[in-house]
């Protein structure tokens, strides 16, 4: 059932209800009229509320829709790790950005907790509600130039709502996450994301000039670094905690016509270290990101691409490559900037879309360690026939260009991050496993003064996110919470301030 309304009229539909146990069945039962889940950060089976088992009265008058029951809250109780179920008693569809503030307010009249979704690519839960409200951001999606060097984005717009806008006017942002249509604005800046180009503008939260933040007392504030600067920098890459955002104001680059680039391939973890840590910095290029990929002997090659822009003519990638000490490389390619931006198009239709055909759980993981300890860090990991299936990234970033306060990396000018995607599993004991191979590497990443991506950080505790963020961050973020949501009605699924 959902609730719709829009000035004085209101109607009602019934959707069709989903039956749990059709839900991966080797993962899930009935018994008792509960709902057992499994739960792979208490690593066991939990009660989970049924979803249609509660009202709500006294509900204001909205633009958008209210769903309450059926399909709609089943398909928001997971989010793409499936690795926990949290059922919301509602699904806010916002017809405009006066609902957010109204279904705030109504979460805090009924203690009820209420959180923004994209497209659901946490892994742990963290854009879930258990028994509250969920906002579903791709309501919101307005995108329009602000001036000639920026855009003015709503939430629920995903990157290649962005650049279908921006590339009209011969601009991009300075920053693009490597997926287009399958990530949100607002998810990115709710976690910080970066990109490609990141060795030379920061974090894609780097690039933002302005918010529009729905605060947890439900205030409706403009922030930026020159007006309401600590809920700006407490919003920005803060999983929702003070505000929600509704509007986000990025900064532009011009866009170029094509991009030329060139893949080196390494199988000495030294040389390529070297030379991705000396690249990073020096940033002779304009686009740089490596991964990780099986060599048919067994072993490793560790890939590194690199790119510039072009306007049709040049530039050479092989003298801008001498010097360096990969075993091969493949000749350069020139593409136009949009195939550039679409290049993982394939991958993520497959990998990332958090929906029931494809409901296994993944155990995805993303690390930093610091450059000091990334060799000996990886010759573990590359050496390990358990933890090794997983490793598919290992990419340099210069930690100076990070500088909003909360995307947290390593106490060094270089560090390095470390993806895992292992495969998944369909059954519990399996995925266990796995699980306890990450606890394992993230326990290995802190004692070498690592930190952890947020979204794919594996936190299970209140003191490990305080350990994450350092005391004099912790401090700042804490008072912040309790200034801009004093009643705890924001984002409680990452568990941070417990």
């Amino acid at each position: 059932m959902s609730i719709e309304q829009s000035g004085s009229r209101s109607s009602r539909r019934v959707c069709a209800g989903v039956s749990r146990r059709n839900f991966w069945k080797k993962l899930a039962r009935q018994s008792g009229g509960t709902i057992l889940t499994f739960d792979a950060l208490q690593r066991g089976w939990v009660g989970a509320a049924q979803t249609a088992s509660s009202k709500l009265e006294d509900i204001p008058r909205l633009d958008g829709t209210l769903e309450l029951e059926g399909a709609v809250l089943q398909s928001f109780a997971f989010d793409m790790g499936r690795n926990v179920q949290r059922a919301p008693v509602a699904v806010l569809k916002p017809g405009s950005v006066e609902d957010l503030i109204r279904m705030v307010q109504y979460a805090n009249r009924h203690d009820l907790k209420i959180a923004m979704r994209g497209r659901g690519h946490s892994q742990y839960g963290q854009s879930l509600v258990e028994r509250g409200i969920v906002v579903d951001s791709s309501m919101l999606r307005a995108v329009k130039m602000a001036g000639p060097d920026a855009v003015d984005v709503q939430p629920g717009a995903t990157w290649g709502d962005v650049n279908d806008v921006t590339l009209r006017a011969g601009k991009t942002p300075r920053v693009m996450p490597d997926t287009m249509r399958t990530i949100t604005v607002g998810g990115t800046l709710s976690v910080g994301g970066w990109g490609e180009t990141s060795h030379n503008f920061g974090a894609v939260v780097d690039t933002v000039e302005e918010l529009d933040v729905v605060t947890g007392d439900s205030r409706l504030l403009t922030c930026s670094e020159h007006q309401n600067m600590e809920l700006f920098e407490m919003t920005l890459a803060g999983l929702g905690q003070c505000g929600l955002i509704a509007r986000a104001r990025l900064r532009l680059a011009s866009a170029p016509a094509q991009v030329v680039r060139r893949e080196l391939i390494y199988q000495d973890v030294d040389a390529y270290l070297a030379d991705a840590s000396r690249l990073i910095v020096d940033s002779p290029f304009d686009y740089q990101r490596t991964a990780v990929n099986h060599a048919p002997d067994g072993g490793w090659n560790l890939s590194m691409m690199v790119g510039m822009q072009s306007d049709g003519k040049g530039p050479n990638l092989a003298a801008l490559t001498e010097g360096l000490k990969f075993q091969s490389a493949t000749e350069q390619t020139r593409v136009s900037y949009q195939e550039y931006l679409y290049r993982n198009k394939a991958r993520d239709n497959e990998v990332f879309p958090a929906n029931p055909k494809n409901p296994r759980p993944r155990a995805f993981l993303t690390m930093f360690l610091p450059a000091s300890k990334a060799k000996e860090f990886a010759a573990k990991l590359l050496a390990a026939p358990e933890e090794r299936a997983g490793l598919i990234g290992v990419f340099p970033l210069n930690v100076r260009r990070f500088r909003r306060p909360l995307f947290k990396l390593p106490a060094e000018d270089l560090a390095f991050s470390f993806w895992f995607r292992p495969d998944t599993t369909a059954d519990a004991e399996g995925h266990l496993k796995l699980m306890a191979i990450n606890r394992r590497m993230v326990e290995r990443m802190r004692l070498a003064g690592g930190k952890r991506y947020t979204p794919y950080g594996l936190f299970a505790s209140a003191a490990e996110w305080q350990e994450h963020f350092g005391p004099e961050v912790w401090r700042r973020f804490s008072a912040a919470k309790m200034k801009y949501d004093p009643n705890h009605v924001l984002t409680p699924g990452p568990g941070i301030f417990v």
